[in-house]
């Protein structure tokens, strides 16, 4: 019998260390004043580091863990009787030897343990590792911080309308954006410009008549001070399972600044523009002038060879810088809106073959080699002979001037059931990289070289892009860098290829 009872009470043991084993927080029995070790299971020890503590006071077996506070803890709980409890409370334990002293969070409780008589003989120590849920909440905190922070910065509600409860939901940051607290969308479509509220209305309703999103910019009267602002309004519709519209999610920001920025920008541009018109005027009226006086002073001096030299340098000068004048006013009136293109059916050939007529007393003083290859399916296009012919020739014209003497340059036509191309390629001093962005705007040159005598003001091929994107088409300029030549291809939309 004593046996038996002896292999009960074993059984019992056992089984009590295998529940304590496997509770799922860490629990340990501290005995006496001193805080001895007395349990721990797997849990714990998985905390604290596999060591040997069975036996030891919690500051001989953890001496890390000294100075940390449960000091005062632990002698409250001992001394009084009263429980104690902590959530998410840091603890730096080392849980390997030698090994680097780690943070840690645990939710933990202090219950007094007490004999027969009620009296406190230890503590009864249970709780849970929460490292990993208090990091995470930490990372979200600080991610939800940095979006708080992106969204102040950029000035932009983030947003959500119900439909079904036509509640709005959004981001902290809608007061201090828009100057209102709405809970409808009706109270922020009251405070839309008058003039804006029906574009407003139409962006919604194109969302959800198929379009699925919307965007538009709006004037908004803010409540709070009533200034107006502008907002940058985008949306997306939000679908159930069944294709029934449930609401849209989307984002409004506040670009004020840089509508005015833009504002500024494009009444410097209208003025820079008016400028250069009126300054390509003023240029132009003395011109006809000075080549009249110098064609006369070549007629009645023309015994004098110092004169008759000198009448030919002005005349020459002079008509180059009314070839400039011209670039400058067309690149004016094409800038303010007041070219108009005279359009006809056009035959790209025609177009070559005058431009290359135009621009060849340049090509032949330089004793430049051309080679004009114009191929059957060369097609036909829509639009301004004369602007065509000018684009053509400006292209020639810059591969004859940036190219040295003797130097090669090809012109060639191609058409596919799209498109007809013009491609100029020249043999010529290149596109330097951080030039090649560049090249198509106003007053840009590559650098001057010393055999280059044909100047310029950096207008042609400006116009010259200009007048392929009111044609409807492109051109793109390209080069492996300085001394390997350069190629300009001119992409216009086609209306007919011979066959």
């Amino acid at each position: 019998m004593h046996e038996a009872l002896s292999r009960i009470l074993n059984n019992e043991r056992e089984h009590l260390r295998s529940l304590f084993d496997q509770a799922p927080g860490f629990v340990a029995v501290l005995m006496g004043p001193k805080h001895v070790f007395e349990l721990a299971n797997k849990a714990y020890y998985q905390l604290v580091g596999h060591r040997d503590i069975i036996g030891k006071t919690v500051w001989d077996a953890l001496p890390e863990v000294a100075g940390q506070g449960f000091e005062e803890f632990l002698a409250s709980v001992y001394n009084t009787g009263t429980p104690w409890a902590a959530r998410s409370m840091p603890i730096a334990v080392q849980r390997e030897r030698n090994g680097p002293i780690v943070q840690r969070y645990v939710d933990l409780v202090y219950e007094p343990y007490r004999d027969k008589y009620g009296n406190t003989i230890g503590i009864f120590a249970q709780g849970y590792d929460v490292t990993e849920a208090v990091e995470a909440q930490a990372a979200k905190r600080e991610s939800d911080e940095r979006l708080k922070d992106g969204l102040d910065a950029a000035k932009m509600v983030v947003w959500d309308w119900d439909f079904v409860t036509d509640q709005l939901e959004y981001s902290d940051n809608m007061v201090g954006v828009m100057g209102i607290a709405p809970e409808t969308m009706d109270e922020i479509s009251k405070h839309v410009h008058r003039d804006d509220q029906k574009t407003m209305k139409a962006a919604h309703s194109g969302a959800l008549s198929g379009a699925r999103t919307y965007q538009t910019l709006i004037r908004f009267i803010r409540p709070d001070n009533e200034q107006q602002i502008w907002v940058d309004s985008r949306g997306r519709v939000r679908y159930d399972a069944l294709g029934n519209a449930l609401g849209i999610r989307g984002v409004t920001v506040d670009v004020t600044e840089r509508h005015h920025a833009e504002f500024e920008l494009r009444a410097a541009a209208r003025r820079k523009d008016e400028f250069l018109a009126m300054l390509a005027h003023e240029l132009r009226n003395p011109l006809a002038p000075i080549t009249n006086a110098a064609e006369f002073l070549k007629l009645v001096a023309h015994n004098d060879a110092k004169v008759s030299r000198a009448s030919e340098v002005i005349i020459r000068q002079a008509k180059h810088m009314t070839a400039l004048v011209d670039d400058l006013l067309d690149v004016s009136r094409v800038k303010r809106g007041l070219t108009e293109l005279n359009k006809d059916v056009v035959d790209i050939k025609a177009v070559v073959h005058a431009a290359v007529e135009q621009t060849m007393p340049l090509i032949e003083e330089k004793k430049q080699h051309l080679k004009v290859s114009i191929g059957d399916a060369h097609g036909t296009v829509h639009g301004d002979r004369n602007r065509l012919v000018q684009i053509t020739a400006n292209l020639l014209n810059n591969a004859a001037k940036y190219t040295p003497n003797n130097g090669f340059i090809a012109i060639n036509t191609s058409a596919d059931e799209q498109s007809a191309y013009i491609e100029v390629t020249d043999s010529g001093i290149g596109i330097a990289k951080e030039l090649l962005p560049h090249i198509f705007e106003l007053f840009t040159q590559a650098e001057r070289t010393p055999d280059r005598a044909q100047g310029g003001l950096g207008i042609g091929l400006a116009l010259v892009k200009t007048l392929v994107v009111l044609h409807g088409g492109d051109v793109t300029a390209s080069s492996a860098g300085i001394g390997t030549g350069s190629t300009f291809r001119v992409t216009l939309p086609i209306i007919m290829r011979p066959r």
